[in-house]
């Protein structure tokens, strides 16, 4: 049996207003104003029961969460949950590993959930009103991942998924009206989500070179209201990162890298779809320093990043 407790504090203002300038030079302010403090705390112990036999692994407990939420407008939720948290894995060294999880978690929102910025062209479109602060939503999310580490050819490999739903969360409602797109927070039933990634990191023995591949997927489905009618939301994402470092034995070394990124966003009631595609390459200059037998530790102390190719199409 092992045991884990701890805080977390997070305290946020978020202040938004809307002015018109008049012909007479005086300002009008529309009643178009947010000025929110948001403060959580998060209490938290869990009671873990371990169990390794062999090549399998399993750990498993509650967790039990005492929430603290403090707005300056709607006062203060106090809120008792307790949330499973199983893992199963088979260890066949310590660098090579499979486990699967599945946990649950209570989710109150930060402030700059409370608008969705996607559908915000500037804060002139945002009405005052409609703030679900004491809003909560559960999460439930499963993982598996795979790992595996070769000392003697210098090669990592990692590998994993994940599936997520969260049930009840916060997501906006807009009303169009002539002058302005009033906004609101607003609770739909679920959004999903599932993603993948593939890690690959190998140091070549005959040149002083790292070579480093990094790629993942993921897709979302939600919901919003556009006119108290409710809309599917699918998002796709897929991106990848490859990058050689040199690793040579003195202070200074280079690392080379690009990045590309494709995404998409794809509306059920609204009939528009988003893409946004980028390609950006960069150089890192690196100070190095001994990290014990785990050998050089790498820190980047200057980074350039040349104009990039970028698209964005509606």
């Amino acid at each position: 049996m092992k045991n884990i407790s701890g805080i977390s504090w997070l305290d946020q203002p978020f202040t938004t207003s809307v002015t018109q300038m008049a012909d007479d030079a005086t300002l009008s302010f529309e009643g178009f104003e947010n000025n929110l403090r948001y403060k959580i705390a998060d209490y938290r112990t869990a009671f873990y029961l371990v169990k390794n036999k062999g090549l399998i692994q399993f750990n498993a407990g509650p967790s039990f969460h005492y929430y603290k939420l403090a707005t300056n407008t709607s006062g203060t939720m106090n809120k008792w949950t307790v949330a499973p948290d199983i893992r199963f894995g088979l260890k066949f060294t310590d660098m090579h590993n499979l486990e699967f999880s599945y946990n649950q978690r209570l989710i109150l929102p930060a402030a700059e959930d409370l608008l969705n910025n996607q559908y915000i062209k500037n804060y002139r479109s945002i009405a005052t009103g409609g703030l679900a602060t004491d809003a909560y939503a559960t999460y439930h999310q499963l993982n598996g991942k795979y790992m595996i580490f070769d000392a003697f050819s210098n090669t990592m490999f990692a590998t994993g998924a994940y599936y997520m739903k969260k049930v009840h969360p916060l997501s906006v409602g807009i009303s169009n009206s002539i002058d302005f797109n009033n906004l609101r927070t607003i609770i739909v039933p679920f959004d999903e989500s599932i993603g993948a990634m593939v890690y690959f990191d190998k140091k070549l023995r005959k040149a002083p070179l790292s070579v480093r591949v990094n790629s993942n997927y993921s897709q979302g489905y939600g919901y919003n209201y556009i006119s108290d009618a409710l809309n599917g939301i699918k998002q796709q994402q897929v991106s990848s990162a490859a990058s050689i470092t040199s690793r040579f034995n003195f202070l200074f070394n280079l690392e080379l890298g690009t990045a590309v990124t494709y995404s998409t966003s794809k509306s059920s009631l609204a009939g528009f779809s988003n893409n946004f595609n980028s390609f950006q390459p960069y150089a890192k200059l690196l100070i190095y320093h001994k990290q014990g037998f785990s050998g050089l530790l790498a820190i980047p102390i200057f980074t350039i990043i040349p104009k990039f190719r970028k698209s964005v199409t509606k």
